[in-house]
């Protein structure tokens, strides 16, 4: 009874395994999520940029106030002051100018401007998000066209006609089957040369 009890869950597992395979094969064709994880590989790299603003601090503040603050005793313990300042930031600064008058409110202030130029820049870019999303819905609601991909402009530019990108139905069928043609004529004899 053990022998069949455990040969169920490895059945079960290795089923579940390709399972789930093959729904990642499944929602590797779906061009959406192929644009979403792209994004999530440029958004990892934005995400950096902040976290390594707030080591370089969190360093700075250990090598210049460690050995006087408590609060900057340790590279950790720094990084977590410099995360609080969101929270106290007055709190921060009182405690930096009283040990050191001079370096203490400079080393705020920078503080202060790179965290605020991060969050600015970060906001900008969510509301030229959703601005450029609305002003594209209202497109395609008043024009019923979409924007073009950048793709689409390269295939323009260079004179390439391609099926692919239409917006409609109508427009395939209105489409001279001979311009393809010339296409691949042309691409062949790209190749072959």
């Amino acid at each position: 009874m053990a022998v069949l009890d455990y040969s169920y869950k490895a059945v079960g597992g290795f089923l579940a395994f390709m399972c789930f395979f093959q729904l990642l094969e499944m929602l590797r064709k779906i061009r959406r999520v192929l644009i979403f994880t792209q994004m999530l590989g440029s958004a990892v790299t934005l995400f950096y940029m902040p976290l390594m603003t707030g080591v370089a601090f969190s360093s700075t503040a250990f090598l210049l106030f460690g050995s006087t603050i408590n609060n900057f005793s340790s590279i950790v313990i720094s990084y977590l002051v410099v995360n609080q300042y969101f929270i106290k930031p007055q709190a921060l600064f009182h405690s930096l100018t009283e040990s050191h008058p001079y370096i203490g409110p400079w080393f705020v202030f920078c503080l202060g401007f790179c965290i605020n130029f991060f969050i600015v820049n970060f906001f900008i870019v969510f509301l030229n998000e959703a601005y450029s999303s609305i002003i594209n819905k209202i497109r395609l609601l008043t024009y019923k066209k979409r924007q073009k991909s950048k793709l689409e402009y390269v295939y323009e530019f260079l004179g390439f006609q391609t099926t692919s990108f239409h917006d409609s139905h109508e427009d395939t069928e209105r489409e001279d089957p001979t311009g393809n043609k010339d296409l691949i004529v042309r691409n062949k004899r790209l190749f072959y040369n």
